[in-house]
C-alpha cells in the first residue's frame, strides 16, 4: 500500500518501490499504462495522460496521495551524444535548457491537476530524462509556494546549477531521494565542470545489489564501479548503460520492499 507521508527523516522502501513501478509504466502506451496502473489499486486511480512533443507524463491517485511520473527516453544513446549543456533561467536556478523546454511542454496542462483539493500529498518521480522533469516539476511548485511529499527520481541526470540544488535541498530535504545503479552512466551528465550539480540524499545501489544510503565515499564509489565493469567484462562499454535499464532499479527496490 502506497504511504502518503513520510514517517520521521527517514525514507520509503514501499514508496520507492511503488514509484519505481510506475516510471517503467510511464514507458507503456496510454492504455497499457492506465490498466497497469489501476492493478495497483483497490480504488479509482483516477488517471490522467499528459503527451506533447517528446514530453509524456501522467498522473494517478494512490491511497489519497497525488503522484505525478513522468516517461524518461527510449533513445538514451542519441539523447546522450546530442546532450546541449546549455543552462537558462528555470525556477530557482539556472537549468538545463533542454530540460527546461521538455518539461514546459506539458506543464500548462499538468499544474491544473495538482494539488486542486488543497490538501492530497504531491509525489513525483522519473526515470532518466523523466527524473529530470520530475526535479523541475518540484522545483517550480515549491518556487509557487506549493508543498511536495516526495521526489523519487531513477539514474537521474544534473538538473540545474548549485543555486538550484541549493533551493531543492533546502526545501525538500530528506523528502527527495536520487537512485543510482552502480554504474549507470546518465547521473554523471551534463558534467560538473560545466556547472551543474545534484541535489543531496543519494541512494546509491552497489554492484552486489546493496543500498547505501548517501552515497559512498569517492574511493568506494570508484573501486565499486571498476567492479562492476569487471564483472561485465563479456559485453564491454555497456555496464553504465545496463545500469540504467528502469527494470534494473524496479528489481534491486522490489527485493527490498520484499525484504531481501
Amino acid at each position: 500500500m502506497f504511504e502518503p507521508y513520510h514517517l520521521g527523516t527517514g525514507w520509503s522502501k514501499k514508496n520507492a518501490a511503488v514509484l519505481a513501478c510506475l516510471s517503467e509504466i510511464a514507458y507503456l502506451p496510454k492504455k497499457e499504462a492506465m490498466q497497469k496502473v489501476s492493478d495497483l489499486s483497490d480504488r479509482p486511480i483516477d488517471f490522467v495522460w499528459f503527451e506533447k512533443n517528446d514530453t509524456q507524463a501522467f498522473l494517478c491517485n494512490l491511497n489519497g496521495a497525488t503522484v505525478l511520473v513522468y516517461r524518461g527516453t527510449e533513445s538514451i544513446g542519441d539523447w546522450m551524444t546530442d546532450l546541449d549543456i546549455v543552462k537558462t533561467k528555470g525556477p530557482a536556478g539556472t537549468c538545463h535548457s533542454g530540460f527546461l523546454k521538455a518539461f514546459i511542454d506539458t506543464w500548462d496542462e499538468v499544474l491544473p491537476h495538482i494539488g486542486r483539493d488543497g490538501h492530497s500529498p504531491i509525489w513525483i518521480a522519473g526515470h532518466s530524462l523523466g527524473g529530470a522533469l520530475a526535479t523541475l516539476s518540484v522545483a517550480d511548485l515549491l518556487w509557487m509556494g506549493i508543498q511536495v511529499e516526495g521526489l523519487y527520481t531513477f539514474g537521474c541526470p544534473r538538473v540545474g546549477d548549485q543555486e538550484f540544488c541549493n533551493f531543492i535541498n533546502a526545501k525538500m530535504g530528506h523528502r527527495a531521494r536520487r537512485f543510482v545503479n552502480n554504474n549507470d552512466v546518465v547521473p554523471r551528465i551534463p558534467q560538473r565542470i560545466f556547472g551543474y550539480d545534484h541535489y543531496d540524499h543519494v541512494m546509491h545501489f552497489g554492484e552486489d545489489g546493496t543500498l547505501h544510503e548517501d552515497g559512498l565515499s569517492w574511493l568506494a564509489l570508484l573501486e565499486d564501479r571498476l567492479s562492476g565493469r569487471i564483472h561485465d567484462i563479456l559485453s564491454p562499454g555497456t555496464d553504465g548503460m545496463k545500469d540504467h535499464f528502469m527494470a534494473n532499479y524496479k528489481n534491486l527496490l522490489e527485493r527490498m520492499d520484499d525484504g531481501h
